[in-house]
């Protein structure tokens, strides 16, 4: 069985976050899904497609996360409007 490096994280943040892939067997330990939030507002139009607009991106191989959410908090598109949270 594999070692995991711990990460642990006790509270909201609000920021874009990767996960390069030299953070081989990355643990991050949340207190709770409710409680531990990592969110961000990327949209398509504000970064030139889908891909760049996850709020979390990980490379990293081994990767788990516990008691957590990865939230986009973009607000939804007006109807017809492309290139917004979808």
């Amino acid at each position: 069985m594999s070692k995991f490096n711990e990460l642990h994280v006790c509270c909201d943040a609000r920021e874009k976050v990767t996960i390069n892939e030299n953070k081989i067997n990355l643990m991050i330990q949340g207190q709770g899904y409710e409680k531990t939030i990592i969110s961000w507002n990327d949209t398509a139009n504000s970064t030139n497609g889908t891909v760049y607009s996850a709020s979390v991106t990980i490379f990293a191989p081994g990767f788990v996360a516990y008691n957590i959410t990865f939230e986009n908090s973009a607000p939804q598109p007006a109807p017809g409007v492309e290139g917004g949270k979808e």
